[in-house]
């Protein structure tokens, strides 16, 4: 991990060293201190996903190439409109980051499924460590606390979306009419099903009859990226 920290803040040092800024200027525009981001290219600190986004926005460089440096092109598609990547990497696959979120609170509604970039992941460590399928993933953001502290607002999320019919009792996005969420899942014999905030501030809620019928399971969340 200490490693792979080095490498992402080595291509941090390359973005600042081609915006021709002191890492005081490029902290001023991070919202964060010299020190922070002295830290960031040394590999002693992850940055927080919302500063990562300032460094791709101001750089126009990829998710891809912070996290692999791999600068991926995207193509849009405009028959369909619809983005979709490149060429990919031999022994990686590119997932779609989405621009919808789940709510670890009070439901988010889906107003866009655009893909705004990709991520590249290893297909060797999703199939072994996650035991996802690599060709049904998606990446999308969570709002709110009611997962904190294992989900935090503003983390992003891994899904595999071929986990819609559960096999276990775990954490899932959620679909309720026009709502995302992201929770812990608990399936009782009787058919219905709890769910579960890890924030014990929120109370313990239950799936019952017709709900059941309107409740789609997006899929099973299986990693997280953020502070």
């Amino acid at each position: 991990m200490n490693e792979i920290k080095r490498d992402i803040g080595s291509r941090l040092l390359q973005i600042r060293k081609e915006l021709g800024l002191t890492q005081e200027e490029m902290g001023n525009r991070l919202d964060k201190g010299k020190g922070s981001v002295s830290k960031y290219e040394n590999g002693d600190a992850e940055p927080p996903y919302e500063t990562l986004e300032k460094y791709v926005e101001m750089s126009g460089k990829s998710f891809n190439w912070v996290f692999t440096g791999v600068q991926e092109v995207l193509h849009r598609d405009t028959h369909r409109n619809t983005i979709h990547a490149g060429e990919a990497q031999e022994g990686y696959v590119s997932v779609p980051r989405y621009e919808v979120s789940a709510s670890a609170g009070g439901g988010a509604v889906v107003e866009s499924e655009q893909v705004v970039d990709y991520l590249k992941f290893s297909v060797n460590w999703v199939q072994t460590a996650l035991g996802a399928n690599p060709n049904r993933l998606a990446l999308i953001s969570v709002v709110g606390d009611s997962m904190s502290p294992t989900y935090n607002d503003g983390d992003l999320i891994l899904v595999d979306t071929s986990e819609g019919r559960p096999r276990s009792d775990a954490v899932y996005v959620i679909q309720h009419d026009s709502c995302l969420w992201v929770k812990r899942l608990h399936f009782h014999f009787d058919g219905s099903i709890a769910v579960i905030s890890d924030n014990p501030r929120y109370p313990e809620q239950s799936i019952t009859g017709e709900a059941l019928d309107r409740l789609r399971i997006v899929g099973r969340v299986m990693w997280r990226g953020g502070r």
